[in-house]
């Protein structure tokens, strides 16, 4: 006939075990337990810096007065990538095209059109509005290093006011791309390919400010 007392040891034993086995995998067990919520949740978002009024129709608009950026194409092409990344996440129902407000702002010639005006002429109740500090494939002449800085303010169009940021300067985003060589580009069209992807990450940039999103290696575009 089995021992009652020492089968009862032996479970209490493998009890006593199994709890130490299972504080082990808790104290240095993080590096397991870390990974593996990292693959059910995934990638944390990066938090919307504001929050446009969804109802209020919208518009990009990219000045360069002091014309940093060579081209006007690719002055739009800033433009546009914002306002493409905006429309595909839905940020605000009604998203107006950056084209008519480009125009809008090139009729007058004498003197810079008020970004509230310029608003209000397309419709627009809200623009968002950036600014170009730099916008360069080379910081030193010598060395492909694409580097972009633009300001943006969101100005309500129909108060005629700055919505954001509490800095009448504007929020600063900064660029800077790791082309896989150092040399520079050696023709017209390659320059000018350079200067495009440039400005298409400037766009994201912009847009990014406005929506949550994953990480920038990890965001693939628009929702579905």
């Amino acid at each position: 006939m089995p021992n009652r007392n020492s089968s009862t040891s032996r479970l209490l034993h493998r009890a006593v075990l199994s709890a130490a086995a299972l504080t082990t995998l808790t104290i240095a067990g993080c590096n397991f337990l870390g990974p593996a919520a990292y693959f059910i949740a995934g990638p944390a978002k990066t938090k919307a810096v504001y929050t446009l009024d969804p109802k209020r129709a919208t518009v990009v608009f990219v000045d360069d007065r002091s014309n940093k950026v060579s081209r006007r194409a690719t002055r739009m092409v800033i433009a546009q990538e914002a306002e493409k990344l905006l429309a595909g996440e839905k940020v605000v129902k009604e998203l107006i095209s950056t084209q008519s407000a480009a125009l809008a702002a090139g009729q007058d010639k004498e003197k810079p059109t008020p970004i509230s005006e310029i608003g209000r002429s397309v419709s627009a109740e809200v623009v968002i509005y950036a600014t170009v500090d730099q916008f360069t494939l080379t910081p030193d002449g010598q060395r492909f290093a694409p580097i972009a800085q633009l300001r943006v303010k969101v100005v309500d169009a129909i108060a005629d006011k700055r919505l954001w940021p509490e800095d009448p300067n504007g929020a600063i985003v900064r660029v800077q791309l790791a082309p896989k060589t150092a040399d520079l580009p050696t023709n017209t069209t390659a320059r000018f390919t350079a200067e495009d992807e440039l400005a298409r990450q400037a766009g994201r940039e912009i847009a990014w400010l406005f929506f949550d999103h994953l990480p920038e290696k990890t965001y693939k575009g628009p929702s579905d």
